[in-house]
């Protein structure tokens, strides 16, 4: 992907891709291509899952040794680390053409998260609110689907964006997703992400353009996770309450009591219960996220050894 990406113009991470038949490369020749601090990922994943973040030669090297003795990661990719804002776009394609697209903000970047009950959340931007910045990623999203050869069905691309406006390609894959991203999706633009789809898996053909919704809420996304790792315990019993808060407009367990969760170990492995929510604005929306991390807290308790 970020080959194709970078053959045709497009601003993408230095990277390495690294695997078995490539064992021999140095965490020295790593820094000396991609420098540091670099992302350390598998190069078909998800999210944030097995992703690690080394600040240090030696965090390198350690995330190295871990993999080349667990060699079913496959293989790894790893790039530079991107500074700046952290976005997703999540589309839907007729023929190259979007019928629905949204662009949304990370309140953090994903990796940047320090506290898996804070901030891990993104909302969508109303294309009324920024309207050259649609505008300039639905260019760039006809480039990047010219180049992977994306003509019809479904993307989610993500992106950064630093002071200089200069914007990044870090992800992009023909697929929903993840969390309840395609739900706010929903919220934001009206369209029902999964039954467009189907439609147009099923070949329907749609003559309107994409477009916001009616309306000018905030609408996002956000997962309620515990402070320490444990078992989890009266899940249930807070997605009752949780559903009847006047900004939750839909919400669902993600795991279930008993199962185990450590959440400083990945960002993308501490969702409990996920929800999409509403506000008056953007910083409203943000405000949300703080007040139902703090009035609605995931249970957790030790392994009982006796």
């Amino acid at each position: 992907m970020k080959q194709r990406l970078g053959s045709a113009g497009i601003s993408v991470p230095n990277f390495v891709s690294v695997g078995p038949r490539q064992p021999g490369i140095s965490a020295d020749e790593i820094v000396e291509r991609v420098g540091l601090p670099c992302v350390i990922k598998p190069a078909s994943g998800m999210g944030c899952f097995n992703t690690r973040l080394a600040r240090s030669l030696r965090d390198l090297r350690a995330a190295l040794n871990d993999w080349a003795s667990n060699f079913s990661s496959g293989q790894l990719i790893i790039e530079a680390f991107q500074s700046g804002d952290e976005f997703h776009v999540d589309a839907l394609w007729q023929d190259g053409r979007p019928i629905a697209f949204a662009i949304s903000k990370y309140l953090v970047p994903v990796l940047s998260v320090s506290d898996p009950r804070s901030n891990n959340a993104s909302y969508v931007i109303r294309e009324d609110h920024d309207p050259l910045l649609y505008r300039e990623v639905e260019s760039l999203h006809r480039r990047v689907n010219d180049a992977l050869g994306l003509r019809r069905g479904v993307t989610h691309m993500e992106f950064f964006r630093d002071e200089s406006s200069l914007i990044v390609v870090s992800e992009v894959a023909a697929r929903f997703a993840g969390a309840m991203i395609p739900e706010a999706f929903g919220y934001a633009t009206g369209f029902d992400a999964r039954m467009l789809y189907v439609d147009l898996l099923f070949g329907s053909d749609y003559t309107f353009d994409a477009g916001m919704g009616v309306g000018s809420a905030t609408v996002g996304w956000t997962t309620l996770s515990p402070g320490k790792s444990g078992y989890l315990s009266g899940t249930q019993e807070t997605l009752d309450a949780l559903a009847l808060h006047s900004s939750v407009l839909e919400c669902r367990i993600v795991r279930r009591d008993g199962e185990f969760v450590d959440p400083w170990s990945n960002p993308s492995q501490a969702n409990v219960i996920d929800a999409v929510i509403t506000a008056s604005s953007p910083e409203g929306f943000r405000e949300v996220v703080a007040n139902l991390s703090q009035s609605f807290p995931i249970q957790v308790k030790a392994l009982d050894l006796n």
